[in-house]
């Protein structure tokens, strides 16, 4: 069946989307992420610190992909609200509240990455905090990093959203 552009259904579709996209990129951007966190903490080489976390914690959940589950959370929430959300609010504000296109786009935009930005900070939060600890000295699997954050309160968790949104 074929999809009217205009539609709330097309809206959710291209919401979705956007959002599957993202989880898609997750896939590669969270090795890559745990990488350089890595080598933040230790200064290690861009060869040596995969070779290492591979070698000492595995390919998978306990090693290099540490942190996916967050990551794909993350980013579906992100790149759906930058790529997905953004064009939807365009054309409602220049449909329905009759805003020129310039004015559409920056609006959207700005609206698009601060949703983004802020509902995905979060899971950004619980991601970070477990690549940054292979060790699982603190943060262990992605609902006991959450408890852990959130005994400082819920607030917690948005540290740091003013500078990635």
């Amino acid at each position: 069946t074929r999809i009217d552009p205009g539609s709330k259904s097309s809206a959710m579709l291209e919401i979705a989307s956007a959002c599957a996209g993202g989880m898609a990129a997750a896939v590669f951007a969270s090795p890559v992420e745990l990488v350089m966190i890595q080598q933040q903490r230790f200064g290690t080489s861009l060869f040596g610190t995969p070779t290492r976390v591979v070698h000492d914690f595995g390919l998978m959940s306990g090693g290099l992909f540490r942190g996916l589950g967050p990551a794909l959370c993350r980013d579906a929430l992100y790149v759906g609200g930058m790529l997905g959300l953004t064009p939807v609010m365009q054309r409602a504000l220049t449909t329905h509240a009759e805003l020129d296109g310039s004015t559409a786009n920056i609006l959207a935009s700005a609206l698009g990455g601060v949703v983004g930005g802020v509902l995905s900070h979060p899971c950004d939060t619980v991601k970070s905090c477990m690549q940054g600890d292979l060790e699982r000295r603190r943060y262990g699997g992605t609902l006991e990093t959450l408890r852990i954050l959130s005994q400082d309160g819920l607030s917690r968790l948005w540290h740091g959203a003013f500078w990635r949104t």
